[in-house]
């Protein structure tokens, strides 16, 4: 393709008249322009997941991530590369990053050196690349000689090849398995692309390098716990994650820091499906919890060793009947010493309130409020289920996003730009193809939440019909949880009400969590102290941890 016809190198309209513009005009045009890369970054999530695991699954057998590119797109692979090992504990040979130019050209152009492809080969060939690696080459024109060169000889040798451009059609997908193209447009300066285009590289890179590190086990929820303290900083940060996952004070911190040797690790991690008996029928369940519990041993290399404690918050067993059936299976399998059972949602609690006291706010699939105060009482709102309840939840937003797009489109309802939304993130081009497309996966109900990300952007950019399901679903689960502290006795006062927040809706949608929050401070309880609980596991190790020191 001509680098006349690429879309970075058009003219942007809005920025014709950039130089008779002030300071503050500017400074608003750029920032407007800047605003579309994250919808462009959006618009290939799926591309992006595609790479990520790619990319896991390389570096879990040994392999390595190699980033390839020239002038801005080479610099942003190397700044990628080198944060990894200070933030993730990674090795240095991990992820790599090669710039056409080498050193030299990190801080200043390095004359001709993109146009070489031979040169890549010989960088790639230094480096000794095999078959277990991943190249991600980077050229936002996406025809750049040093980089499509790289990827064609690492093609060859059986490495995973991905591109990344700002360009559709791009020379790069010829020599790439796999095409990540966050289309941003014209640049506020002509062909400067170091602007959205570079921005979009950066969100990019950073989503495969934390995802891929996430998926190895760096972190436990969103805590780096495979550190090491190398200065002040790293070494406080250490005992507060250690403090905040066990329940321990600052000394039992830095004791137990101190006799691993500064390092803090996850040492084993186990998946399996439902544990939830009501779902997955009785034997199902606890044989997918005991298969969990083998996996996390065997990959922390304990075999079948009992531990000392541990907690078992599973769903569907809420009646004190079905808690006693888990414990006598617990005692039965032997696995640990001491067990507690406990409600799913307790390690919400645990894990984002102080001493396990406030309210437990959860909306991912479903939605539930939870809670628990000073003198052990507990209460409870929702959690009914999609037929009767689940308000607030992504089923819930996804829903009612489909039947808006679909009055809109009869014309029963107001217009909205979710029906064009919704058609784009399923890859239809039709409205009538959503029938096929949602009622043949409508058992799937995690995959229809999923939408609910549609109607939360289409909110974010003022779409009044999206903002309305947005706000509905905000004063729902408010509601909820303002419920269950009332229950509980929960005052309003000086005393703040605790909130832990959690589930994948409400981790991954700051704005609607925003609005729950503001919902409860205008109301019923002015001072409201809300945290995050990404990974509820934490809680459950934490409420180990006390069984322990009991």
């Amino acid at each position: 393709m001509d680098l006349a016809q690429l879309t970075t190198e058009a003219r942007n309209s809005a920025s014709e008249q950039i130089d008779r513009l002030s300071a503050l005009e500017i400074v608003q045009l750029m920032n407007a322009e800047d605003a579309q890369v994250s919808w462009a970054v959006g618009r290939v999530a799926a591309a992006i997941a595609e790479a990520l695991d790619g990319i896991a699954e390389r570096l879990r057998r040994g392999g390595r991530l190699i980033y390839l590119g020239a002038g801005t797109s080479g610099r942003l692979g190397v700044l990628d590369a080198s944060e990894c090992p200070p933030t993730f504990n990674s090795r240095p040979w991990q992820v790599v990053g090669l710039i056409a130019g080498g050193p030299t050209a990190l801080t200043r152009a390095v004359e001709g050196a993109e146009d070489r492809p031979e040169v890549a080969v010989e960088d790639l060939q230094r480096i000794h690349l095999s078959r277990d690696d991943t190249v991600v080459g980077i050229a936002t024109s996406g025809r750049t000689p040093y980089v499509i060169g790289g990827l064609r000889y690492a093609g060859q040798i059986g490495a995973l090849t991905i591109g990344l451009t700002c360009n559709a059609d791009s020379e790069m997908a010829a020599v790439s398995q796999q095409m990540i193209v966050p289309v941003v447009g014209p640049e506020v300066i002509s062909g400067s692309t170091r602007l959205k285009a570079g921005t979009a590289t950066k969100l990019v890179l950073n989503m495969l390098t934390t995802g891929a590190m996430v998926k190895l086990g760096k972190t436990y929820g969103n805590l780096m716990v495979d550190l090491q303290t190398t200065n002040q900083k790293l070494t406080h940060r250490s005992r507060r994650i250690v403090r905040e996952l066990t329940g321990v004070g600052a000394d039992d911190a830095a004791a137990l820091l101190e006799r691993c040797g500064g390092e803090l690790q996850t040492v084993g991690r186990g998946e399996a499906g439902s544990s939830n008996p009501q779902a997955a029928g009785w034997p199902t369940a606890l044989d997918n919890v005991q298969w969990a519990i083998d996996r996390a041993l065997l990959a922390a290399g304990a075999g079948r060793t009992p531990v000392r404690a541990a907690c078992l918050a599973l769903a569907g067993t809420g009646r004190d009947a079905d808690r006693q059936r888990v414990q006598a299976w617990a005692q039965r399998s032997g696995f640990s010493e001491r067990v507690l059972v406990a409600h799913d949602a307790l390690p919400v609690l645990a894990a984002g309130t102080p001493a396990g006291v406030g309210v437990a706010l959860i909306a991912g699939t479903g939605s539930l409020a939870f809670g628990r105060n000073a003198t052990g009482r507990t209460a409870r709102a929702g959690g009914w289920g999609y037929l009767i309840g689940d308000e607030g939840s992504g089923y819930t937003i996804a829903r009612q996003a489909l039947q808006a797009a679909a009055r809109g489109w009869d014309g029963c309802g107001p217009q909205t730009a979710l029906g064009d939304r919704l058609l784009a993130e399923l890859g239809l081009t039709q409205p009538g193809e959503l029938v096929h497309a949602v009622y043949g996966r409508q058992q799937d109900r995690h995959w229809l939440a999923g939408l609910a990300r549609v109607a939360i952007q289409a909110a974010g950019e003022g779409d009044p019909v999206a903002e309305q399901i947005l706000s509905a679903a905000a004063a729902d689960l408010a509601a909820m949880g303002c419920a269950v502290a009332k229950q509980l006795g929960f005052q309003p006062g000086p005393r703040p009400l605790h909130l832990a927040m959690a589930g994948g809706l409400l981790v991954n949608a700051a704005p609607l969590r925003e609005r729950v929050i503001q919902i409860l401070r205008e109301g019923a309880f002015p001072q409201v102290e809300a945290r995050m609980v990404p990974e509820p596991v934490a809680g459950a190790v934490r409420l180990a941890g006390e069984l322990l020191a009991s």
